[in-house]
């Protein structure tokens, strides 16, 4: 009978193992409100809620305290400024905080909820609402937020201005339950919309499991441990152990997507997100994988200790590697963009290479990793700019300028002249491409200008510079394109919400609207003047905006404004649809 009183019956199991589980997620929830107490208590303001009894003091605090803590752990905010984002009032639209990291160009928009049991759900109404304040927050409209929101609009609307601006969607609670179908619905149909051209938001959720082990010290400083299998490789001995070799790209993408940006605790910066080069590097990836490893500059790793595993012998066809204390100090940029390219297409890169090389610190100098970051981080890049200097068009329209009192500068480290002393290929580029029929080739000015400069013997740099193109023509353009974007920044300051993100993320689109409305036949006449021109570009940009901004409300009125101008396929129903509804405008200008 003795034995049979310390069994489980098979079925109680379930039971028992549910108990425990909870057991278990009441202390942890009770450990992380007793460390939100110990270092938020001087830092969230509750003063709003001083008529309301202590226990919902305490549940605001705490839900305070939890939308900061997301901000430490995933931007590495002080408490002080973590403390000070936090937005939640009533008419916080969903928002709890609300964090913009200058450093890394990120935009943390945060939903909390703080569960005392630690294992309800979230209701997908919460996730509806969040998402909902999130699209006014994209569109400008800052009307429906209360105070704490509205106080911050001008940081919000400056980072939201930014192109490099990558936007990262949080929802933090204490439940040991993930966010399931019903409930991400929302943010995965958000992040549709915003992703459509590129990838400018993502979406991160915190569990009770990774504020619990946040806390107690246990994921911020446990070192990364990979396996990593080399093909080719080779041995450095001395002064300091190092190994080199192609490792498979599909494998690089595989240690973002399980460490994250842990993988970078000693480079330079994380990764950057949605930029030219992370582009092209994802589509040669997918494209040519085959190419990858001729193309890319490949990737540097420090290890604490590197040991080799038998596996392979001898043989430097293949070894298999065991590196403790990862830490990629350059290549941070392909290791993400390898990770985004496994993601959409993995069969695509299963076949790429990528070149690494994995440098032990074991009886390395104490300064040694700090050097070895510093170093390769600083090595001169080649961009597509460079290139264009290899065209002879562009000394020639250099000399030609000169001629008539002009500096044109159209090689990297050459310092861009005073405006009314001349201009840099920049503008140039800018300036021709909004000016072309192809309202394409406008897109590619505003997403990647870059892509123009790709190739000096084809279009689309080609349609651009070419022998055809005379130096007067070209900087005649420049002044026209300097007084759209004057007329554009006065109504950036005298519009709003979706009207005025037109005129910041639209600014390429306006120019080509513009331009088509302009006669520019005569620039290459030296007789012509100049100022009717401008003047009359400078006029057309209220009618551009207010004609754009009808078109997108009629064909895409869901849309993300800063998303939209960079697919070029919708950018040509908008230019169909705005075209003639300007040109009506002007006839009257």
């Amino acid at each position: 009978m003795g034995s049979h009183s310390h069994n489980v019956a098979p079925l109680d199991r379930p039971a028992r193992l549910c108990d425990r589980l909870f057991s278990m997620s009441i202390l942890h929830v009770r450990q992380i409100r007793t460390a939100f107490n110990t270092r938020f208590a001087a830092q969230i303001d509750i003063s709003d809620a001083a008529k309301k009894k202590p226990e919902e003091q305490e549940q605001l605090f705490l839900t305070r305290a939890l939308a900061a803590y997301a901000v430490v752990f995933l931007a590495g905010a002080d408490t002080a400024a973590a403390g000070a984002c936090v937005t939640d009032q009533y008419g916080d639209n969903g928002i709890d905080a609300a964090y913009f990291d200058p450093v890394e160009d990120r935009l943390y928009l945060v939903q909390s909820k703080w569960v005392n049991n630690g294992t309800s759900g979230i209701e997908s109404g919460d996730i509806l609402k969040f998402t909902q304040g999130v699209r006014a927050v994209f569109d400008g409209e800052f009307a429906s937020f209360g105070s704490k929101m509205k106080n911050r609009r001008a940081e919000m609307l400056a980072a939201l201005d930014s192109a490099s601006t990558r936007v990262i969607l949080v929802v933090a609670h204490t439940s040991i339950q993930k966010l399931g179908g019903p409930s991400l619905k929302p943010i995965t149909d958000l992040l549709a919309e915003f992703n459509d051209a590129s990838e400018m938001a993502s979406f991160t959720e915190i569990t009770q499991a990774d504020v619990h082990t946040s806390l107690t010290g246990t994921a911020e400083g446990a070192p990364i441990d990979l396996e990593v299998m080399l093909t080719e490789w080779g041995h450095v001995k001395e002064p300091f152990k190092a190994f080199y070799g192609q490792l498979s790209a599909a494998d690089v993408g595989a240690w973002h997507t399980a460490h994250g940006d842990r993988l970078f605790s000693k480079n330079l910066r994380n990764v950057i997100g949605t930029s030219e080069i992370n582009r092209t590097i994802t589509d040669t990836a997918k494209s040519r994988p085959d190419a990858f490893w001729y193309f890319n500059n490949g990737i540097t790793v420090l290890c604490q200790t590197i040991s080799k595993k038998p596996l392979g012998g001898n043989s430097r066809d293949l070894g298999v590697f065991e590196c403790h204390g990862v830490s990629v100090v350059n290549g941070a940029q392909t290791v993400g963009s390898l990770a985004a390219a496994v993601a959409s297409q993995p069969e695509a890169v299963s076949g790429a290479k990528v070149m690494a090389r994995f440098i032990s610190l074991e009886h390395c100098p104490p300064d040694f990793a700090v050097d070895v970051t510093r170093a390769t981080n600083m090595q001169n890049r080649v961009d597509n700019r460079d290139f264009a200097a290899l065209d002879p068009n562009q000394d020639r329209l250099r000399k030609e300028l000169l001629l008539d009192g002009r500096i044109y500068a159209y090689k990297t480290g050459e310092a861009p002249p005073p405006p009314d002393k001349g201009f840099a290929i920049d503008e140039a580029t800018v300036a021709l491409a909004c000016s072309k029929q192809e309202v394409s080739l406008a897109v590619i000015a505003k997403n990647a200008i870059g892509r123009l400069w790709d190739n000096i013997d084809k279009p689309p740099y080609r349609l651009l510079f070419n022998a055809q193109l005379s130096g007067l023509r070209l900087w005649r353009l420049v002044e026209i394109l300097r007084s759209i974007d004057e007329s554009l920044k006065v109504q950036q300051v005298d519009r709003s919400g979706r009207e005025r993100m037109v005129a910041v993320h639209g600014n390429r689109f306006i120019a080509h609207q513009v331009f088509s409305e302009l006669d520019l036949a005569q620039l290459d006449n030296p007789d012509l003047t100049l100022a009717q021109a401008r003047a009359r570009a400078s006029a057309l940009v209220p009618s551009a905006i207010d004609a754009t901004t009808s078109a997108i409300d009629s064909l895409f009125p869901s849309s993300y404004i800063q998303s939209l101008f960079k697919n070029a396929s919708k950018c040509q129903q908008i230019h169909a649809h705005a075209a003639a509804v300007l040109s009506t405008a002007a006839q009257a200008i």
